[in-house]
């Protein structure tokens, strides 16, 4: 099974929609810290894989960023999905960076019977889709409220179809306002919202068992 190249043509879309909309907000927002700052020479990252066939979505703050002057430093790279056609969530890839596929597969490891092949990741790839509040990278998360793509990626969310799951790893309070017209039955939550690991021990035995369920 391999993902369609609709999803990258439709990835590129959000991604100058988002660009266009937000350029003029970004170029007078100063934030007092610099460590909150939007990487505008970045692309945006809105979300990871396909949100169409996904079974799951997993729901975050923002993309994260690694100044030039360290190791696995950030640049437009991170955030293009060419080349990534046969998976889902891309950033477990191992053709990302290995800070990349390295974040992810630590916090999905649960799901895989064996870490070391590739094609186990590929397939869960096409089961996950991940979704940030804020689509711009900083190297410390910040809300910016009235940042106009919010409203966009918002919209990806609540126009999703009724039979997704979502779980909820960063910004509780915003997503849980986001998916207040969902079931509860469909939003899985992590227990410390610093801690993205989903595992039985951060997540409880309710919630990880659905989510293994769904995912094996």
């Amino acid at each position: 099974m391999t993902v369609d190249n609709s999803v990258q043509k439709y990835y590129k879309k959000i991604q100058i929609q988002i660009d266009t909309e937000d350029r003029e907000f970004l170029n007078t927002f100063n934030p007092i810290n610099e460590k909150h700052r939007p990487q505008k020479d970045l692309q945006p990252c809105p979300f990871e894989g396909n949100l169409k066939n996904a079974k799951v979505i997993l729901l975050l703050a923002n993309p994260g960023f690694t100044p030039t002057d360290k190791p696995n430093a950030s640049d437009v790279s991170d955030h293009d999905r060419d080349g990534f056609d046969d998976w889902g969530l891309w950033g477990l890839s191992s053709k990302t960076k290995s800070s990349m596929h390295g974040w992810w597969r630590k916090r999905l490891k649960s799901f895989v019977r064996n870490i070391d092949s590739e094609e186990e990741w590929r397939q869960l790839s096409l089961k996950v889709a991940s979704v940030q509040a804020v689509p711009w990278a900083s190297e410390q998360f910040h809300e910016i409220n009235g940042l106009p793509s919010k409203e966009i990626i918002a919209n990806l969310v609540k126009e999703l179809s009724d039979e997704k799951y979502f779980v909820i790893m960063r910004q509780r309070s915003y997503w849980s306002e986001i998916l207040m017209n969902r079931s509860k039955e469909q939003i899985m939550l992590t227990k410390n919202p610093r801690c993205s690991y989903l595992s039985e021990g951060n997540m409880g035995s309710v919630d990880f068992k659905k989510l293994y369920s769904l995912l094996t």
